[in-house]
This record gives structure tokens, sequence and C-alpha cells, in this order.
């Protein structure tokens, strides 16, 4: 997107025929078939990774759990600009919805 904060790390960049998916306004499943793609697959359990703790990543976790996905969010693999709100997201709300743990724990059990 031109912004070297949010540029996809090489070592994360979608394989060929991933799905990439646009979270804006914040709401990854509006104008989006991913809800589909997921179900399609049988998918039951997401792991939630990414930037903007306070907006899309907290969003995104409450719709994943409305459509009563398991939902696994790396600590290490989120962040937000506001490390205050980034804390009290991470420690106040994401255990009440997901399995909050890193990302190391996450492949070790892939």
């Amino acid at each position: 997107m031109g912004t070297r904060d949010v540029e996809v790390v090489d070592e994360l960049a979608p394989l060929d025929g991933e799905p990439v998916v646009q979270n804006w306004p914040f709401d990854i499943f509006r104008r989006t078939d991913v809800e589909q793609w997921l179900r399609d697959r049988d998918v039951e359990t997401v792991v939630l990774v990414g930037v903007a703790t306070g907006m899309a990543i907290n969003i995104a976790a409450y719709q994943l759990a409305d459509r009563l996905f398991s939902l696994i969010v790396p600590s290490d693999c989120v962040t937000d600009g506001n490390r205050e709100l980034h804390e009290a997201i991470m420690s106040g709300i994401m255990p009440l919805i997901s399995l909050v743990t890193t990302s190391g724990d996450v492949i070790a059990h892939l």
C-alpha cells in the first residue's frame, strides 16, 4: 500500500491461490465471500493476526466469534500504535472470545 509499516513481510506473503481479503472498513465479512470460503473448506478455527488491535483485530475477532468460529490470537502477531489500547484488548477482551497464545505455540500444534 506504499507504507512500509503495513507492507506484507515476504515470509508471510500469500501463496498462489490463497485468498487475500481487504478488511476495510473494518469488516472482514462485508462485501467479501470469506465466510463462504471458510465454510466450504470446513474451517472451524481461525488464527487471527495483523495490525490495529484496537480496530481491525478486535472487530474481526468479534465477527468470527459471532459466527461461531473458534479463534486463536497469537499475542506476538498482533499490534497497535496505541500500546495501552492494545494491552487492554489483549488482556481484557481477547481472552473472553479467543485462545490467546504465541506464534511458537501455534506452530508447535500444526
